[in-house]
């Protein structure tokens, strides 16, 4: 199992790979849902960092972007292109459904970069239609809580997203803390999880990276 944890700062993003965690993904405002770091965050961790870095490519809390949104987008997705970053984390809503017409225009402006669907995936009102989208789509993987809030409620939903989707990896987050990863990845046996807050003291985000929790999920991996 692989484990994919977030980072704000080039000091965590170091101490998580430290610990262990196999890949980060690169946001700024984390409590906003993670937005678009700047090009210097971005370059600083990349260029540090052993481990792949996936960058967020975000400028809204609610994923409804416009047609300046996108344009802003595919910029900095240019610029990450120059940095040593792996990969790239998009996704965007039109109303309750993906937006296929912005996905997919990122998508054909990626470049070398790996392509993470975000979490727009589960606040969208048809699941089978996106999901049908979605195993079209030439991307690495997306990142799903199930189309629940929690991917503990969405976690009966996960066998069936990666059968249609079977050339994605689907990668389970949303609601996974040191108290409840242990039991979630002994139940469902997943190839990737995500994970946020959890590293942090108190799984607080205004608190330092914890080494005893971090290295408490790290431990699974081997399950």
């Amino acid at each position: 199992m692989l484990i994919e944890a977030i980072a704000s700062t080039v000091s965590e993003a170091l101490e998580l790979e430290r610990l262990g965690v196999d890949r980060i993904e690169l946001v700024t405002a984390v409590t906003e849902g993670g937005l678009t770091p700047s090009l210097g965050l971005i370059e600083a961790v990349t260029s540090q960092c052993t481990i792949p870095v996936n960058v967020m490519l975000k400028t809204r809390k609610d994923y409804q972007m416009d047609n300046q949104d996108l344009q802003v987008i595919l910029r900095d997705l240019e610029l990450i292109k120059k940095t040593k970053a792996h990969g790239i984390v998009f996704g965007a809503l039109c109303g309750k459904r993906l937006n296929h017409e912005m996905i997919d225009e990122v998508i054909a402006n990626k470049g070398h970069l790996s392509f993470t669907l975000n979490r727009s995936f589960d606040q969208c009102d048809n699941m089978e239609q996106e999901l049908q989208y979605i195993s079209t789509l030439p991307i690495d993987r997306m990142l799903t809580s199930g189309h629940e809030k929690s991917v503990i409620d969405g976690a009966k939903n996960l066998a069936h997203i990666q059968e249609v989707c079977a050339n994605v990896i689907v990668m389970a987050g949303a609601g996974i803390t040191v108290e409840n990863v242990k039991d979630f990845v002994e139940m469902y046996r997943p190839c990737e999880i995500h994970v946020g807050s959890t590293t942090h003291e108190n799984g607080s985000w205004s608190s330092a990276i914890s080494e005893q929790r971090v290295r408490a999920l790290v431990a699974l991996k081997s399950l």
